[in-house]
């Protein structure tokens, strides 16, 4: 037995550790994350979503699209995403660190798919080193879960969607190769298979590649003949499957795909930027540096451009080494597998979005496995036909782990809240408006005003048609008492988008501060035409017929507050105000104990409370809830109405 022999075959171990250590070296480098807060998209997509609060919502989740919870409009039918979050809330209510937790065991599966996977692929390509195959796929799987380019996706809650996404992809794609290999006996494995490649159309969109992976590999290492029908029939059911989700997505979106980007440039400028797309990311799996949240995409426009020969030479030097070398399986299907879920991202349209991030790290995080596989491809065909080489090639290999852990450790820490993410990506990306005008809500949320309008000015400068940064400078004038300013920028909003229905809450919370009821009731009730979902403009419709003593009015738009967001104790202590002021008592009583319930350490409640049941004559109760309330703020003497 040779020395390397002795070497590898110290690395011969039970499967079952193998996938501990991963378990183990996927969740620590990710463990940082579960110190980090919700940024970015986290406001919305957990925070201000009241569809993952009630289970009663779930008929809504699956028939209506992605955003629709806040009154959005979007061509994105993901719903199992919404249920996920929900699960997380059950669990977590809204802790930061319940969702990350999620996301890192999601993340830790994933890479413990990827080993499962490659030990079954390279134990059909390289019997020699049969003996080693589980060490290669620890490789394999370690390259994958350490590689920096996916902390988008795993330290970002919302990334979810692409873990989610790829887990049950890879999950059915294991199954399916179970099933072939006839290791498990009987359909339930195959509907297994099915089920999990329908739960992942359900995370995300480019789900629906599966069936061609599974096509590709029959073709390529089980050597079937594909398109004969007793062949064929086996991938029926995944297609009557990808029609059973094309048709809830057709009946949720009331179509295919229903909103419509505007393209701004030929087909031909789309087809430029392909190559330029494609390079681009195989250059951050190569070279992981500069990782951002926020990358500046600057587009080819003409075939001249030296950059899309660039691309072109590099792609097509790529193609030749994999057709050349195509007796390599595994480095043939890896280049494949790294194509074919990423397709979908390259979606001509899509570049057409100014504001959208069209080059974007996490869509990488399942075509990735693709590129460790033609990574890893290479490292088993050395193996097997330069032995002396392997031990420097693995040493080489054990240098980047340790680099690829320390980056995806640092670049967690980035994630860690919205002022560690959005400096970094404007110092990356100091062309772009977004993170200055990110950067800006920060401030603005924690009440450095003067700092959140010198952020917007600067996004504004920067891009200067882009609403939403007049928007959010019109509040913080608005919050330094600057009215006009505010009303100056929140006109200029609507005239770039008069479809906004924020800058007409806020023009009507400015407008009724002044005295003209009429005319914020008008802006308020706009904002609710252009988003039925907007809980805020309820509320403060309410507050306007409240102080116009139209009780009726005002009880009818609380309720309907209520009814999107039933965790608002403020609301349920206004609404218990208004029953009690219009003689409803025992509406009211109901309203103020479930205020009670949402926030105990807040005496408005317990104050109302007990003048409720004053009101009924039960004096001992009424006593004990003003004690209650006296406990918590001994300043308070009445019920108030925030």
């Amino acid at each position: 037995m040779t020395n390397n022999n002795q070497i590898y075959l110290r690395f011969k171990a039970n499967k079952f550790y193998f996938l501990i250590i991963i378990a183990i070296i996927s969740s620590l480098a990710y463990s940082v994350t579960l110190l980090n807060g919700f940024v970015m998209d986290d406001y919305f997509t957990v925070l201000k979503n009241n569809w993952i609060k009630k289970a009663n919502n779930i008929p809504e989740i699956f028939t209506s699209n992605y955003w629709a919870y806040s009154g959005g409009h979007t061509s994105f039918y993901r719903p199992l995403i919404h249920i996920i979050f929900m699960t997380g809330y059950v669990l977590f209510g809204l802790n930061p660190q319940g969702f990350h937790l999620i996301n890192l065991l999601f993340h830790a599966a994933v890479s413990i798919l990827v080993f499962l996977i490659s030990a079954k692929l390279f134990r059909k390509i390289y019997p020699s080193v049969k003996d080693e195959i589980l060490f290669f796929s620890f490789i394999a799987s370690l390259l994958f879960a350490l590689h920096p380019i996916h902390t988008e996706a795993v330290a970002w809650v919302s990334g979810i969607t692409d873990v989610s996404y790829s887990f049950f992809y890879l999950l059915s794609f294991y199954l399916y190769i179970q099933w072939r290999e006839k290791e498990l006996s009987g359909n339930i494995i195959y509907f297994c298979s099915v089920m999990s490649f329908f739960l992942s159309t359900l995370c995300k969109e480019p789900a629906l590649t599966l069936p061609v992976v599974l096509v590709l590999y029959d073709s390529l290492f089980m050597k079937t003949k594909v398109w004969k029908y007793d062949s064929f029939r086996r991938y029926i059911p995944f297609l009557i499957t990808a029609g059973t989700y094309l048709s809830m997505r057709i009946y949720a979106l009331q179509g295919i795909a229903p909103v419509k980007k505007k393209l701004e440039f030929s087909a031909y400028y789309y087809l430029y930027n392909i190559p330029v797309f494609i390079s681009s990311y195989i250059g951050k799996l190569l070279f992981p540096i500069n990782l951002n949240v926020w990358h500046v995409f600057n587009p080819v426009k003409s075939f001249i451009d030296i950059r899309f020969f660039l691309s072109l030479a590099i792609i097509s030097l790529i193609c030749v080494i994999v057709i050349r070398s195509s007796k390599n399986k595994i480095s043939f299907f890896g280049f494949i597998l790294f194509m074919i879920p990423l397709c979908p991202t390259l979606y001509a349209p899509a570049l057409a979005q100014r504001v959208e991030n069209v080059f974007t790290e996490r869509y990488i995080y399942l075509p990735s496995l693709g590129f460790i596989l033609v990574i890893t491809g290479c490292i088993l065909w050395l193996r097997e036909n330069r032995p002396q080489w392997t031990n420097a090639v693995l040493l080489i290999v054990s240098i980047i782990l340790v680099i690829y852990f320390q980056g995806t450790v640092r670049r967690a820490f980035v994630w860690k809240d919205s002022y560690t993410l959005w400096t970094d990506a404007a110092h990356k990306s100091p062309e772009s408006s977004n993170p200055h005008n990110a950067l800006g809500d920060y401030f603005n949320e924690k009440g450095i005003i003067d700092k959140a309008i010198e952020e917007y000015k600067t996004a504004i400068r920067l891009e200067p048609e882009w609403a939403n940064s007049y928007i959010n400078l019109g509040i913080s004038y608005n919050k330094k008492g600057l009215t006009d300013l505010a009303v100056e920028q929140f006109l200029i909003a609507l005239k770039l988008n008069p479809e906004f229905p924020e800058p007409y809450n806020n023009l009507g919370i400015i407008y009724a501060r002044r005295g003209k009821e009429k005319i914020a009731i008008d802006y308020f009730k706009k904002a609710i035409e252009l988003n039925p979902y907007f809980e805020e403009a309820y509320r403060n419709l309410s507050i306007v017929y409240s102080a116009d003593n139209n009780m009726e009015e005002a009880i009818k738009y609380l309720e309907i507050a209520i009814k999107l967001n039933p965790d608002n104790a403020d609301s349920h202590n206004n609404i218990g105000v208004l029953y009690a002021e219009s003689g409803f008592i025992e509406d009211a009583i109901g309203h103020f104990r479930t205020a009670i319930k949402l926030q105990p350490e807040d005496p408005f409640g317990y104050y109302n409370l007990s003048k409720a049941y004053e009101i009924k004559g039960l004096k001992v109760e009424a006593e004990e809830m003003r004690v209650k309330g006296k406990g918590l703020d001994r300043d308070m003497k009445s019920p108030s109405r925030q």
